[in-house]
């Protein structure tokens, strides 16, 4: 019904708009005159067409921002033979004496809801003493318990609205600044131990390289001293070998002399 209503006087209002804009466009065109508007039909059919816009603009808000899902009375049975209603009353009633039995809540409002999937119950609350969790899980079985046994009736959803909270839970300050600063000294010594590290493996690196250079200075003297070794025992075989060559070509000089005084 409310959507109807809405598409019908917004059709309405568009349309006294549009003829409010074509007679605005006319007249700045030169269309109509001056002298034209000064006429008492005009007049009176203007200011009707305005007073018809505002009054419909009026209802159109009004519908948009007025919740017409809230009942004053649902419907618990109906069948072939009757139906049985009970009012907001009965159930604002049942719902604030429920609430009061958990200790420190109080209801300061409740609502019906109807809608395509069903009947709601929204209530308001103010709490003392306890957290949103407790509320919450004993509230909504109290009350779904509550209207099953009163009304034989049970609502589609059942929602809490919580005004004002006092709760249980007391933050410990110390204690959490205390961890805070440890957190932060821990990370600080994780810090210090990473640099300690890191400068520790560089100076490693820096006295590796100087033994090697020693060991590799080390190893090429020992190279040098054994080279002198093996040199002259290289050259006095290559001089053995010149003189057993030289030795060899005296004998044959002296065997072909002595051949020649025999011929």
């Amino acid at each position: 019904m409310k959507k109807t209503m809405l598409k019908i006087f917004a059709t309405a209002s568009a349309i006294i708009a549009i003829v409010f804009v074509i007679v605005l466009l006319v007249a700045v065109f030169g269309g109509i005159t001056v002298e034209e508007f000064d006429n008492a039909l005009v007049k009176g059919l203007f200011v009707t067409l305005g007073s018809i816009y505002v009054l419909i603009m009026a209802f159109v808000l009004t519908m948009l921002f007025i919740n017409d899902e809230t009942v004053k009375e649902i419907v618990l049975r109906s069948d072939k033979e009757g139906g049985t209603r009970t009012t907001v009353g009965v159930v604002r009633k049942i719902t604030k004496d429920t609430v009061a039995l958990v200790e420190g809540v109080k209801c300061t409002k409740s609502a019906i809801i109807v809608n395509e999937y069903g009947v709601r119950l929204k209530i308001a609350v103010t709490v003392k003493g306890r957290d949103i969790e407790e509320i919450e899980s004993y509230i909504r079985a109290l009350l779904e318990d509550a209207f099953m046994g009163a009304l034989n009736f049970k609502f589609y959803s059942i929602e809490i609205k919580v005004k004002k909270l006092e709760p249980k839970h007391k933050v410990n300050a110390e204690a959490i600044m205390a961890e805070a600063d440890a957190k932060r000294e821990e990370a600080r010594l994780e810090e210090q131990a990473k640099e300690q590290n890191a400068e520790n493996a560089e100076e490693i690196s820096v006295e590796a390289a100087p033994i090697e250079e020693v060991e590799v200075a080390e190893e090429a003297a020992e190279a040098a001293e054994e080279t002198p070794e093996e040199v002259p025992a290289e050259e006095e075989a290559e001089e053995e070998n010149a003189e057993e060559a030289e030795s060899e070509e005296d004998n044959t000089e002296e065997a072909e002399e002595e051949e020649k005084p025999k011929e």
